[in-house]
């Protein structure tokens, strides 16, 4: 019995999980130091310092391989409600609310969107809400790391 449970521990330990064990702060590339923030879900995503903003965020590979990228302290998803609107709001598993991983180099992630197909979360600019632009190879203001 001991050995059944040792090796159930193990493998629930070893094995991959589709949500992040810990909250993270997802960094923009072109704005260093800045990473995504929200208050509220009445407010739209915004760029600030990682040390007000801190880890507000977890990465979950969803059905399909989409990304859905939740908000732990509102319990809601980001979502790019509108091309120059993307909020935090109840996670309902709509397309808005799936991320599409497109791999960038050095480590770094564009995110695409499953209802707006070609566009890219991205960061205008310092403190101002983040938007959804034509997805660009080697565009930095698309870039982000978790």
């Amino acid at each position: 019995m001991r050995a059944l449970l040792t090796a159930l521990v193990a493998l629930v330990l070893l094995a991959p999980s589709a949500v992040a064990d810990e909250s993270v702060a997802i960094a923009s590339r072109s704005h260093r130091g800045l990473v995504l923030s929200v208050d509220d879900q009445s407010e739209p995503v915004t760029l600030q310092p990682r040390e007000v903003a801190g880890a507000q965020w977890r990465v979950n590979v969803s059905n399909g391989g989409f990304l859905t990228v939740v908000n732990w302290d509102l319990r809601g998803c980001l979502t790019a409600f509108a091309v120059d609107d993307v909020r935090v709001l109840e996670c309902i598993g709509t397309p808005s609310q799936s991320w599409v991983d497109q791999p960038r180099a050095g480590g770094w992630h564009a995110l695409g969107n499953a209802a707006h197909a070609g566009l890219c979360l991205t960061a205008i600019r310092p403190f101002d809400p983040v938007e959804m632009t034509p997805c660009a190879s080697g565009d930095r203001d698309q870039e982000w790391r978790w």
